[in-house]
C-alpha cells in the first residue's frame, strides 16, 4: 500500500434512520452538515484493537462494500488514507486475513482515551471526503 491508498470502512446501519444517517453517525455540521462519529474509527476488544479496513488498491469503495455484505450489513462506506493514519502515528497494513485485501488500522499499546483522541482524528480525515459510497 503507498500513502496515498484509502482505506475503506464499512458503516453498519443500524446507525441509519428513515434512510438518513442517525446522529450516531452523523452529526450536524455548520461547514459540512454530516460529519461521523468516531465510534465508526474506534476499534472493539474483540478486534484486539486491530480496526478493519479494506485495501483501496485492491477494492474500490463500492466493490468493498458489495464483498461486505455479502455476509454483513453495511450503509455505506467511509474512506481515510494512510497518509492521514501514519501522520497520527497509527500504523495502517495489509493482512490478507480473512481474505485479500484485508487491512487493519493498529490501535495496539493504545490506552482507552488516546484510543478515542485518535478515532476522533480519523472521523474528521473522512468528514472531508464524505461518503467514498452510499448504498
Amino acid at each position: 500500500m503507498q500513502k496515498s491508498t484509502l482505506l475503506h470502512r464499512q458503516v453498519h446501519p443500524s446507525f441509519t434512520q428513515d434512510n438518513k444517517i442517525s446522529s450516531q453517525v452523523f452529526e450536524e455540521d455548520k461547514i459540512t452538515n454530516l460529519h461521523i462519529t468516531s465510534l465508526v474509527f474506534t476499534p472493539t476488544p474483540k478486534d484486539d484493537n486491530k480496526l478493519s479496513v479494506y485495501n483501496g488498491d485492491k477494492f474500490t469503495a463500492e466493490e468493498s462494500h458489495t464483498h461486505f455484505t455479502a455476509s454483513f450489513q453495511s450503509a455505506g462506506v467511509v474512506s481515510v488514507s494512510v497518509e492521514e493514519c501514519e501522520s497520527i502515528t497509527l500504523s495502517a497494513f495489509e493482512d490478507n486475513n480473512p481474505f485479500n485485501g484485508h487491512s487493519v488500522i493498529d490501535f495496539k499499546d493504545l490506552g482507552k482515551k488516546d484510543v478515542k483522541a485518535k478515532a476522533k482524528l480519523l472521523k474528521s480525515f473522512a468528514v472531508k471526503r464524505d461518503w467514498s459510497f452510499k448504498k
